[in-house]
């Protein structure tokens, strides 16, 4: 396993292009681990994050605009209101749309967001959730990108939702990635 500086502040993004793969499942499991952790919740469409943890006072983050345009510009001004809070920790549970675009958008424009998150001392945390079944191959195609995107750059996390049943191929097909890859493979225990 690869070893990571850890920077003065932490952002983990629950991620998966897949919709209805468990991100806000991940979300809240890593919220319950970390207490004092800030919760932004990007999700514009459900916002199941903030119904699920009213009492953890989630910040509201979208990414469109007044207008209700997308604009990934917007990720520039989260990460500068993390730069400014006193808090370290960070829990952002994207949307499915947010999971396509934001992941491949901040390595892009010439690294400036990436330059950014380093002068800052922000470090990025991909929690990347894997669901099982016929969802199974999209979520680790997702996986490898994101593993692509930010192999060396970045902390990555693959979590095995439980909810989902995996075939004996999956589970060894995933083992093995992650393993190959130097990734933590975690399990999502089933939430009731």
């Amino acid at each position: 396993m690869e070893t990571t500086v850890i920077a003065s502040k932490q952002i983990i993004l629950s991620t998966q292009a897949k919709g209805g793969s468990g991100k806000t499942a991940v979300s809240t499991f890593i919220a319950g681990e970390n207490q004092t952790a800030q919760i932004a919740d990007f999700d514009t469409f459900c916002r199941s994050i903030s119904t699920i943890l009213p009492f953890r006072n989630p910040m509201i983050f979208s990414l469109h605009n007044k207008n209700g345009i997308y604009d990934k510009s917007r990720i520039l001004q989260f990460f500068q209101e993390v730069e400014q809070s006193t808090l370290d920790y960070f829990i952002c549970d994207l949307s499915s749309r947010d999971s396509c675009e934001i992941p491949f958008y901040l390595p892009a424009n010439d690294g400036v967001i990436m330059e950014y998150l380093k002068l800052a001392d922000i470090q990025l945390c991909f929690a990347v959730v894997i669901a099982g079944g016929n969802m199974f191959t999209s979520c680790l195609e997702y996986l490898k990108s994101i593993h692509k995107t930010y192999k060396g750059g970045s902390i990555i996390l693959a979590y095995k939702n439980l909810f989902f049943e995996f075939s004996n191929n999956q589970s060894l097909a995933l083992s093995r990635f992650c393993e190959d890859n130097s990734i933590l493979l975690k399990h999502l225990p089933v939430l009731n």
